[in-house]
């Protein structure tokens, strides 16, 4: 559950524990939580749990059938991200074909339609950002801050593309979306890590800490190169994150989480392969190289 804190977990599960939709299997000092789909809210529980996505889904389908075509649309904002709230707006931008004047009523229809429909669907207003061609090349170009949250968070609608999107901008949105996605990862282990380490768990806390800090590892170097190397070599992984930073405002950053990742990555075997425990100290360390490795690389990928 990302944004929520563990006490917020704990609270949830134990409501819906109470209502019957979980079962609970208790192993000291660990609990295992299942949603119980014979209840009859379970199917509802899945509704709500999917509902970001099978409206991205109908965004798509929608799209596709407009006439005129646009030449692409974005979703992007807090319904993006995932982090908006009931009262949050859905943008999303349209890209509105060079030969379509702004005020045709077919296309005012179609966008209309679109955003009636999006509204319905999920309670929030949609509202939707029209552009020409000339006006997404210049948004583009002078690197405005829509042109950065696309950058960022932007989830596209459509197959079709503009061409100048299609190259230079969408090479970054992807660049940056695998960034931040190795970062959510890096997120979940490191709260997996945490949970561990407060049950008295120092094998799984430590080795959800040296997962966390692998995809930290790659968010930065995706960030900072385009790529991540996937190798079991520790070695080579410390050294492709201390060369990421070159000789730029991130070399120091990224040399000194190097050093880290070495000192965590020496808890890999033992934590996950090895019949000897890792040490309730070795693993308190290990969650807090761990942190460190998020920290940094939240700071550069969100920079």
């Amino acid at each position: 559950m990302s944004g929520s804190s563990r006490s917020g977990v704990q609270n949830a599960l134990a409501a819906l524990s109470d209502a019957g939709l979980v079962t609970v299997d208790s192993h000291p000092p660990a609990k295992l939580y299942r949603l119980n789909r014979r209840h009859l809210g379970a199917d509802a529980i899945v509704e709500l749990a999917t509902m970001r996505s099978r409206m991205i889904d109908g965004m798509r389908q929608q799209l596709r059938s407009w006439d005129p075509a646009p030449l692409g649309a974005w979703l992007f904002g807090s319904a993006a991200r995932g982090d908006g709230s009931t009262t949050s707006d859905i943008d999303v931008l349209v890209v509105r074909p060079d030969d379509v004047d702004g005020l045709d009523p077919e296309w005012s229809a179609e966008v209309d339609r679109f955003a009636d429909d999006v509204t319905a669907w999920t309670g929030n207003p949609c509202a939707v950002v029209e552009y020409s061609t000339r006006e997404i090349s210049e948004l583009v170009a002078g690197d405005a801050r829509l042109a950065r949250d696309l950058r960022t968070d932007g989830i596209a609608l459509t197959e079709q593309r503009v061409a100048l999107l299609s190259t230079r901008f969408e090479h970054a949105v992807s660049r940056l979306g695998d960034a931040r996605g190795h970062l959510k990862k890096a997120r979940e282990f490191l709260t997996a890590a945490e949970v561990d380490l407060d049950l008295g768990l120092p094998n799984a806390a430590a080795s959800n800490a040296v997962i966390s800090s692998i995809n930290s590892k790659d968010a930065i170097c995706i960030r900072l190169t385009g790529a991540s190397a996937k190798t079991d070599n520790h070695s080579a992984a410390a050294a492709e994150l201390r060369a990421a930073g070159g000789s730029g405002p991130y070399g120091p950053t990224t040399r000194r989480l190097a050093q880290v990742l070495g000192r965590l990555l020496q808890l890999k075997n033992k934590s996950q392969y090895q019949a000897q425990d890792v040490a309730g100290a070795d693993a308190t360390r290990a969650v807090e190289w761990a942190r460190k490795m998020f920290d940094g690389a939240s700071d550069i990928v969100n920079e």
